[in-house]
């Protein structure tokens, strides 16, 4: 990014970006992006170094403005997005029936009425093993 920056305007930029960085961020993103604080640390101070790099700024500037200049979403807020995209297929019975025993509704869990149950959300099944716990819950 800092060679071609000087080259090519700010869309072409956005483009390279999107096709080089951004298609690896979205891949598996469900999976990856409840792992712990620090991980998810390094993989954003990168792509903030991306982004200033492309905007021409300073590296001690704040990478927040140019976000928003070039509507690229964080990476907390790539996972919340997709993570919203995925429940409304999962609810809305869209995605392939292997995605059918991920959670279950919390009505079908309690005999009895719960305050939660009215609001029709969903239970995550819960998992046995370290890894997945350290991957899966926050």
């Amino acid at each position: 990014m800092c060679k071609i920056r000087h080259f090519a305007d700010i869309k072409i930029l956005r483009l390279i970006y999107f096709s080089l960085f951004h298609s690896h961020l979205q891949y598996c993103i469900i999976d990856w992006g409840r792992a712990y604080k620090t991980v998810i640390r390094s993989v954003q101070v990168l792509r903030n170094r991306i982004v200033k790099d492309m905007n021409f700024s300073n590296r001690t500037s704040s990478a927040s403005n140019i976000f928003n200049l070039l509507k690229i979403l964080k990476v907390s807020d790539l996972y919340q997005l997709n993570l919203e995209k995925f429940m409304y297929k999962y609810n809305a019975v869209i995605q392939p029936s292997s995605c059918d025993n991920f959670f279950s509704k919390l009505y079908n869990i309690h005999d009895h009425g719960t305050r939660q149950q009215v609001s029709g959300t969903f239970h995550h099944k819960r998992v046995r093993t370290i890894m997945v716990k350290k991957c899966c819950n926050r």
